[in-house]
């Protein structure tokens, strides 16, 4: 994959891009946090028939840092990286993890080419017990301390149609063997009233445990669009 530095009033964005065609269905797809692209090669090996972009979060895979750190700060340069480099194209973003929640606020207030978003077990919720644990022993504390709190506001006034994935191996007050589901399950029900919701076999790391429900779900949504 070519990497393609796009300038952004908020700093520079970082994409991976594989062969464009440009007669196929386009998929952004932006990984989670503390997450590697070759962490996305189970997905990007079941989109073969799809032109693939891989974005990376800042502080990511040799990306640089934004301006600010915060989920408004992410998708407002995604979205003008997007609509600066792919003119004419219609996108689907993909976004696993804190990547489907920046794909949730990009819905909001989306680039023209944006078509859809796919949020790959989003949560909704920064304060979960498994979420904080991630955080507090990986990230920075500067993040640390600006990812929590709700975000469930991102559901309303969305303007592109969105579809939640979310694993069936629910949060439990025992320590899993495997990251549970970051999406609570008293979450789902606002879910299912503003947006899509279909639940997979898994846990949070959806990509890694089950690949084809992604793929599946993906494939669902961009035959909706690219059927308009």
């Amino acid at each position: 994959m070519q990497l393609v530095r796009v300038p952004t009033s908020n700093g520079v964005v970082h994409f991976h891009a594989g062969e464009l065609r440009g007669d196929r269905p386009l998929v952004v797809i932006l990984h989670g946090a503390t997450r590697a692209l070759a962490q996305l090669q189970p997905l990007t090996a079941l989109l073969t028939d799809f032109d693939v972009i891989l974005a990376c979060l800042p502080k990511h895979n040799n990306a640089p840092a934004l301006s600010e750190v915060s989920v408004e700060v992410f998708a407002a340069a995604y979205s003008e990286a997007l609509q600066a480099t792919l003119v004419g194209r219609r996108v689907l973003f993909v976004g696993e993890s804190l990547g489907g929640v920046v794909g949730l606020a990009m819905g909001r207030k989306p680039p023209t080419c944006l078509a859809g978003v796919v949020a790959l077990d989003p949560f909704l919720e920064g304060d979960i017990w498994p979420l904080r644990h991630i955080v507090d022993n990986n990230l920075a504390a500067a993040v640390n301390a600006t990812f929590r709190g709700s975000y469930q506001y991102l559901l309303e006034d969305q303007l592109v149609p969105v579809h939640i994935v979310a694993g069936d191996s629910l949060l439990d007050v025992r320590a899993p063997k495997s990251l549970p589901s970051l999406l609570r399950q008293e979450d789902r029900p606002m879910v299912v009233d503003r947006a899509s919701l279909t639940v997979v076999r898994g846990g949070h790391h959806l990509i890694a445990e089950n690949p084809e429900g992604c793929s599946d779900a993906i494939r669902a949504s961009a035959a909706a669009i690219w059927r308009r």
